[in-house]
């Protein structure tokens, strides 16, 4: 709901309390990125997703041939080479 999404300020301790509730879907990407500081690593290597994200590995196709089952019914996800699936890719 609207009212759980407003920005918090609070003690890490009450971070706590309110994860162990479930982190509203509105927060979650900003959640984790906090949480595991990719805000400090952005800031200290800007580039350093792009670079990431070009690399190869031996497992892209295999990766790739499995996206259209991940998360199906969603429609973000469905159509080969869709944003969603280009998205996920990246993770």
């Amino acid at each position: 709901d609207s009212k759980a999404c407003r920005p918090l300020k609070c003690s890490p301790l009450l971070v706590k309390q309110a994860a162990l509730n479930g982190i509203p879907d509105c927060f979650r990407g900003t959640v984790w990125f906090k949480l595991a500081a990719a805000d400090r690593i952005a800031t200290q290597n800007p580039s350093r997703f792009g670079q990431l994200v070009r690399m190869r590995c031996g497992h892209d196709d295999k990766i790739r041939s499995d996206l259209h089952r991940t998360m199906a019914t969603i429609h973000f996800f469905r159509g080969e080479g869709s944003r969603g699936q280009e998205k996920l890719f990246n993770v």
